[in-house]
């Protein structure tokens, strides 16, 4: 396949599976983007059943010099699909999209002035419009508590500071993984993040779908909870100097599932027991409170 005869500025990495009804448009929205730089867009299509690996070739036939296809004979998993197409990018910053959602005008050009400007953080995000299944956009957007930046701390107590489909990061700060289970987004943001904190712009520049056959769906969300708690497992013995945060998010999801009368489970329980400390105690105090005011001020319609 030919490639840029230079080498790209920033790879776009998009991976899809039975995306048919949306695919189109979203490579349509990358293909679409102006930038003063070269970059490339690598797509993963997991063994698609439902022709969307077709309009993947299509997209490839029309724009040879931009798009590499990467069509699977049969399907190795989201994870597996999603690592293996970061793994191929060639470009100095990286940008990862689902196949079921959107860039908007100016996003690769925003996010890459962003953080030539703020050499300190490994990647950043932005804010996403919230489009339901046919494509129509909500008067939701998200995250709709924004800050300019997120350290280890605020990723622990808040998780997922943005839409993984809006982030940017630097290729230099990322682990080369092959996965060998389920990794969610919020894991491998920490990945980028043993080298500094993450941004977030705080315009729209992207869309987010919500896809009734999204992994994250199927999944549900008691088992989306069970492997996040796996997660915070993994990175707490990682990040011992976070012990506090560990321990007070584990205190406060027992405390919802208990109130919802929910198993704790086994990841949440080693959490816990793995992290507790009376250390804790302020901190879970102060974050129980931050979280219950961020709560009234988002049902008057403002964010704190």
């Amino acid at each position: 396949m030919a490639m840029p005869a230079k080498a790209p500025k920033v790879s776009v990495c998009i991976v899809t599976y039975n995306h048919i009804s949306f695919i189109g448009d979203c490579l349509q929205s990358i293909v679409s983007q102006e930038t003063d730089f070269e970059y490339e867009i690598i797509v993963g299509d997991d063994a698609s059943t439902d022709g969307a690996s077709d309009i993947v070739r299509e997209y490839a036939e029309l724009y040879p010099n931009l798009i590499n296809p990467v069509i699977r004979p049969g399907n190795i998993g989201a994870s597996r699909n999603l690592f293996d197409i970061h793994n191929r990018a060639q470009g100095e910053f990286v940008v990862h999209l689902d196949g079921d959602d959107l860039a908007l005008p100016g996003k690769l050009q925003q996010q890459y002035l962003h953080l030539m400007a703020h050499p300190d953080q490994v990647g950043c995000g932005h804010i996403v419009q919230i489009l339901d299944q046919f494509g129509n956009v909500t008067d939701s957007h998200y995250p709709r508590h924004v800050q300019a930046i997120y350290d280890r701390a605020n990723l622990i107590l808040m998780g997922m500071p943005f839409a993984h489909s809006s982030l940017m990061y630097r290729r230099r700060c990322r682990i080369p993984r092959e996965a060998d289970r389920d990794i969610l987004d919020w894991y491998i943001v920490t990945d980028l993040m043993r080298h500094g904190p993450v941004g977030l712009i705080p315009s729209a520049l992207g869309a987010y779908r919500i896809n009734p056959n999204s992994v994250t769906t199927q999944l549900g969300k008691h088992v989306m909870k069970e492997l996040m708690m796996e997660m915070y497992c993994m990175r707490a013995a990682d990040w011992p100097a976070q012990r506090r945060q560990f321990a007070c998010v584990a205190y406060l999801e027992c405390l919802a599932r208990l109130r919802h009368g929910q198993p704790i489970g086994a990841a949440l329980r080693k959490l816990l027991l793995g992290t507790w400390t009376l250390k804790a105690l302020p901190l879970l105090v102060h974050t129980h409170r931050r979280r219950k005011a961020n709560a009234l001020q988002l049902r008057r319609g403002t964010n704190v």
